[in-house]
């Protein structure tokens, strides 16, 4: 198991115990029996190994690895390898800089821009209750240009090499900036465009209904993820139910690919929010994976199949490899979403 924490964490055996053997694992299971951890080694990596990402290397034959990041509640949080940045490192920059290193792929990027949540957007951009920040007395950009920065250190950089930028909104979520993008507005985003070429990135008005897409991908997960924790049915449904791109697997002859046995489940569909969970997905199928066919469906008709009233299907699971914890909803609660 690799996992990203703070320098201070020191309660990391519990969380780790409680991930591999449930909550309630101290205590005796119903046939008497009970978990009893002969040997546990937790260790931080040296700086040296930790210069050269060891978990970035596939596992052999003999192995699995599993992938989180401790939360500031002292949980864990699962994810995929590409997501563990080193200690203090901003992720999203983290990111960038792996991608000039072709370490990662275009998705990466645009998933860690989605997920970022400190932006600096021009206030030319409405709808944003965040603080403004001063850049410059005046503005002069380019023409149909939208210039954000993933922090204050970026923008300041920016002004320094002498743009005249204006007044930005100070932290914004990329949710929100990276869904109002439009191509009658703006032809071309660019990220950190002052910064050194492995701290920035850019992307044309081709690509705005794709990252557009991204960005009600990561604000789907996040729904998904509210609702399973409790949040009520009437501030998730119409969300869930409007996002066009939920992935799916079906198998040749048509039924849509399932898990048994598994979170509690008897047999339940696994859904996807974006390409890359349903990528992780297929990758721990590699033998199946030319024989299912990826299928793309919008909230109103996933959530129709679901709780259709024939076959044995009695709930799903949404990204049950990650990015992120998986989201297990029974038949009822998907009932409730229509």
């Amino acid at each position: 198991m690799w996992c990203a924490a703070p320098n201070d964490w020191d309660a990391h055996a519990q969380p780790l115990l409680k991930q591999l053997y449930g909550p309630t694992w101290p205590g005796a299971n119903s046939d008497g029996s009970r978990y009893v951890v002969l040997s546990l080694a937790v260790r931080p990596l040296t700086a040296e190994e930790e210069a050269v990402r060891p978990w970035l290397t596939p596992p052999d034959d003999a192995s699995r690895h599993f992938f989180y990041r401790a939360t500031a509640e002292g949980a864990l949080e699962k994810v995929i390898a590409t997501d563990l940045a080193p200690a203090g490192v901003d992720p999203v920059l983290e990111v960038l800089r792996r991608f000039s290193r072709k370490e990662v792929s275009q998705e990466h990027v645009v998933r860690a821009l989605c997920e970022h949540e400190h932006w600096l957007a021009p206030i030319a951009m409405t709808g944003f209750s965040a603080p403004v920040r001063e850049l410059s007395p005046d503005i002069d950009i380019p023409a149909r240009r939208l210039l954000l920065f993933t922090d204050a250190d970026q923008a300041d950089k920016a002004s320094r090499a002498g743009a005249r930028l204006g007044k930005y909104h100070d932290g914004v979520a990329g949710v929100r900036v990276l869904s109002q993008l439009d191509s009658e507005q703006c032809e071309r985003v660019d990220v950190n465009p002052y910064s050194p070429a492995d701290q920035s990135f850019f992307f044309s008005s081709k690509a705005f209904d794709i990252v557009k897409l991204w960005a009600e991908a990561i604000a789907t997960e996040r729904l998904l993820r509210a609702f399973v924790a409790g949040m009520e049915v009437k501030l998730v449904a119409e969300k869930l139910r409007a996002f066009p791109g939920y992935l799916v697997f079906a198998a040749p002859e048509g039924p849509l690919v399932t898990l048994k046995g598994q979170a509690g489940l008897a047999n339940a569909v696994v859904v996807f929010t974006a390409p890359d969970a349903s990528e992780a997905f297929l990758a721990r199928l590699p033998r199946l994976r030319d024989s299912l066919k990826r299928v793309t469906l919008n909230g109103e008709d996933l959530f129709s199949r679901l709780t259709a009233p024939t076959g044995d299907v009695d709930g799903a699971i949404f990204n049950p490899v990650g990015p992120g914890d998986p989201c297990v909803l029974s038949l009822a609660r998907l009932r409730a979403l229509q």
